[in-house]
């Protein structure tokens, strides 16, 4: 009986702490290669955003799969404004839980001809002053490291970025609901439709 009550406790406390982790997800750019890892709590995960080569066989088309295809198109964009006000209204709620723990952006202007690296770190400049207080204003930023400069020496331009952000596994749980009850209301008209 000890141990009964005690998993009961323990999945209890599962059931409660869960949701309250944040689920992170860390992307970075650096030199022409880009990474991204997800984790939920301290374990993390590298994903691989290789291409996948491998040659694509031809689709024979004949007259009747043309039909098919339009129709097809129309139920995907019909499909896509029936569940738009649902995608928004999960937008808002996950802006509003979304936090970013780290935005790190360098960028260092280079250039064969000094005027154009200097050019180029005008409009970097420009940018990030425009840009940056508009992205703070949505997201929640802990911590922020924008650098901006430029080397007249060098010959290429380098660039390094970095986005941590985090998200409480809740309010995926809930916005993952919230999409399905929706699914689940579309399917009923399909079936009217289509029968």
């Amino acid at each position: 009986m000890k141990a009964l009550i005690a998993a009961v406790i323990i999945i209890a406390a599962l059931l409660l702490i869960i949701p309250l982790l944040r689920v992170k997800t860390v992307l970075e750019y650096s030199e022409g290669e880009g990474s991204a890892r997800v984790g939920l709590g301290p374990v993390m995960i590298a994903l691989n955003g290789g291409k996948k080569e491998g040659k694509r066989k031809k689709a024979r088309t004949g007259g009747g799969e043309s039909e098919k295809k339009e129709k097809k198109k129309r139920s995907v964009a019909e499909d896509f404004k029936e569940k738009l006000s649902i995608i928004l209204e999960i937008r808002d709620k996950i802006k509003r839980r979304l936090t970013v723990d780290e935005l790190t952006l360098w960028y260092q202007s280079a250039a064969d001809d000094p005027a154009d690296a200097a050019m180029a770190f005008g409009a970097a400049s420009a940018g990030s002053a425009i840009l940056l207080p508009l992205i703070g204003r949505e997201l929640k930023i802990k911590k922020q490291d924008v650098r901006i400069g430029v080397d007249f020496t060098a010959r290429e331009s380098r660039v390094y970025a970095k986005a941590a952000l985090s998200l409480p596994v809740y309010v995926i749980i809930r916005a993952a609901a919230m999409f399905a009850k929706s699914s689940d209301k579309a399917a009923p008209n399909k079936k009217t439709e289509d029968g």
